[in-house]
């Protein structure tokens, strides 16, 4: 297997020859990985919350950090509402591009 192109906006340190798709095809194509907690509908905002800031905490963590930097995941922090609104942003990015052709 000979891998062609990397899919998110930067090339990726733990295979840093490999190119991305925006260098080599698509100009300004971009697909992250990221992470996210979900839940069931209706769970109470305090354990959101509650959830969320130990999710801050762990991401403070350089050792978190850098692990989650290796695997090219987006390592920014998001509450509940801002995850929502990135969500929201993204699925609208996909529809466009699937849909575009």
């Amino acid at each position: 297997v000979v891998p062609l192109a990397i899919m998110s906006a930067r090339r990726v340190d733990l295979v840093p020859d490999i190119p991305t798709v925006a260098e080599q095809v698509v100009p300004n194509f971009e697909v992250s990985a990221w992470l996210g907690m979900f839940g069931p509908a209706g769970i109470p905002n305090d354990i959101v919350v509650r959830v969320s800031e130990h999710i801050k905490i762990s991401l403070a963590d350089s050792s978190v950090r850098e692990r989650v930097r290796q695997i090219s995941c987006v390592d920014a922090y998001l509450d509940s509402s801002g995850f929502a609104a990135f969500l929201q942003k993204e699925a609208a990015r996909m529809r466009d591009l699937v849909c575009s052709g």
